[in-house]
């Protein structure tokens, strides 16, 4: 997103993804009100609604005493456009960036690039990115923009801390297409326990009922089989 916001300023912009092509995973699958207002002006937001799912009602549910409060982001409409969470896949937005990036002839996106040292000069900076098979691919710019999350190389070359810690924790991911409507839960629910806590996440999907995503947490020590 941001390389598309340099690409419409008619700025050269070139974008190295270590990964071999767009992923398709359970990543990110909510987005608020301001994020869809950001994306707007580009076309994606009024994309993003074809197949997303609005979702102006949210719960606090404690998993032994059931609902505790429920939002209704309708109360917001005066403020906002879009007054509820928009339920739409990381891997369903990434094409269509991917997409309306490329439309630019000034940018470009490198896959199978993985960023490994980065220099600056007095108006340079220069940035080493390894390459499948051994070889690796030097490249100029007069800036750098490290969007590469929080083991990031572009903040560790730079000597930039990421302040905070990580919490120990992991989590299991999984799909169903149980109804969870016809037990109460909004579309949108997080379930308070000290142990055994949750997320709910209703998704675009094939319907009826379609398909929930639900998030659990795992011990840190146990293996990734018996999760």
């Amino acid at each position: 997103l941001t390389a598309l916001g340099l690409a419409r300023q008619d700025v050269e912009v070139t974008l190295l993804e270590a990964e071999p092509g767009l992923t398709v995973d359970l990543r990110a699958g909510s987005f608020h009100p301001p994020t869809l207002e950001m994306m707007a002006p580009f076309g994606i937001t009024d994309e993003m609604h074809k197949t997303g799912i609005k979702v102006p009602r949210w719960q606090i549910r404690d998993r032994r005493q059931g609902l505790i409060v429920e939002w209704d982001l309708g109360e917001i409409s005066d403020l906002t456009p879009y007054p509820y969470r928009l339920h739409f896949e990381q891997h369903k937005l990434t094409p269509l960036l991917y997409k309306r990036l490329l439309a630019y002839p000034h940018a470009r996106v490198k896959f199978s690039h993985t960023v490994s040292t980065v220099s600056q000069s007095a108006d340079k900076v220069a940035v080493t990115a390894a390459l499948p098979g051994g070889g690796e691919e030097r490249l100029e710019a007069d800036w750098l923009v490290g969007a590469d999350g929080g083991r990031s190389v572009v903040r560790r070359c730079i000597d930039a801390e990421l302040e905070g810690f990580t919490w120990p924790e992991r989590f299991v991911v999984i799909g169903t297409s149980v109804n969870l409507a016809e037990h109460g839960y909004a579309f949108n629910a997080y379930v308070a326990d000290p142990e055994e806590w949750c997320a709910l996440f209703k998704m675009p999907g094939d319907g009826p009922p379609g398909f929930w995503r639900v998030l659990f947490p795992v011990p840190p020590d146990e293996p990734d089989e018996t999760a």
